[in-house]
């Protein structure tokens, strides 16, 4: 297993605000990628659906979250990745 420590900081709730709407911009990109590109998998593209609505939810979530903080915000990320 690797990991890749890909956040790890402290923040204000601007600056966390952006990176987390970056983060799953990039992640609802990359759905959006997939539902043109695999058209003839109907499984995949409901797959995709999906998520991307699980990442608009989360991202909500976080928002309000992030609205009410008071100080610095930490954030912390690891992407773990395993050969299977």
């Amino acid at each position: 297993m690797t990991n890749i420590q890909l956040i790890n900081g402290r923040y204000s709730a601007a600056e966390a605000e952006l990176l987390l709407s970056k983060i799953i911009k990039v992640k609802q990109s990359f759905h959006e990628d997939r539902i043109r590109t695999h058209s003839e998998h109907e499984e995949d593209i409901k797959h995709s659906e999906k998520r991307i609505k699980e990442l608009e939810e989360t991202l909500r979530s976080a928002l309000i979250v992030l609205k009410d903080a008071k100080g610095s915000i930490d954030v912390s990320a690891t992407i773990q990745l395993s050969v299977i």
